[in-house]
């Protein structure tokens, strides 16, 4: 467990300092599961031969407190190779494309008809296009998104839809497959006529988010860079007049 706690901190410490974001947060969904593996494994959505899928997968606003009152920008979404149905792989897979939502819809209620469980703020965060993934036995395993999705959860549930039309084989990826918990899915094979399944599995997910600051911080902040900026300026006139 502590190896997979060190490999997260280190993706989030390369992204702070890549996108110099004053603070993030990462959270596990389900809670419970940050340091425990889940009782299922799932090769989809990524690991699916030379099939198509269209997979969503809903996430309880609930997982979430933390972010309220004013919610997040969501940057990187990470799961888990299996420790026991996992292991190493490097991949590119073909075509993958991801979305986000807020939707109204929750855990074990998501319609077979994908349009109804998408939010109207849905965004395409990643793709269409090649993904580059690779992994080993038990680590995380991160996708850092193309466009971030801003995210409150006292508007509604998550939900992520992932769309993979070129296959590809990748591992087994953790999950849990638990009537009434905070997840569930739908999803639909090309092999399968692309007749939707519903199930109350769903991976294991890391989010990433930089959290919206209050307003009385950030409001200090700008006052505070005001004041400096004034004070910078009224020092270089008296400057010049001397």
């Amino acid at each position: 467990m502590n190896a997979r706690h060190n490999l997260s901190v280190g993706a989030l410490v390369a992204l702070c300092a890549a996108s110099n974001a004053a603070s993030f947060v990462s959270v596990f969904v389900p809670n419970s599961l940050e340091h425990t593996d889940g009782n299922n494994a799932t090769d989809a959505p990524f690991s699916i031969g030379a099939d198509t899928i269209r997979y969503q997968q809903v996430y309880g606003a609930s997982e979430f407190l933390g972010l309220a009152p004013f919610g997040g920008d969501i940057t990187v979404i990470s799961f888990r190779d299996d420790i026991v149905f996992g292991g190493s792989f490097d991949k590119e897979l073909p075509n993958i494309e991801i979305r986000l939502s807020t939707t109204t819809r929750g855990p074990d209620t998501l319609s077979s008809d994908f349009s109804e469980n998408r939010g109207s703020d849905e965004t395409i965060v990643l793709g269409p296009g090649p993904l580059a993934v690779d992994g080993a036995r038990g680590a995380i395993v991160g996708i850092n998104l193309a466009h971030r999705f801003s995210y409150n959860p006292q508007a509604g549930n998550l939900l992520m839809e992932v769309v993979n039309v070129g296959g590809g084989t990748t591992t087994a990826f953790d999950a849990v497959n638990v009537q009434g918990d905070s997840v569930s899915r739908v999803y639909a094979l090309g092999s399968s006529g692309n007749t939707p399944v519903i199930d109350s599995a769903g991976l294991v997910t890391d989010f990433i988010i930089i959290p919206v600051p209050e307003p009385n911080t950030l409001g200090l902040g700008l006052a505070l860079a005001g004041w400096r900026i004034l004070r910078k300026r009224a020092r270089d006139g008296s400057r010049s007049e001397g």
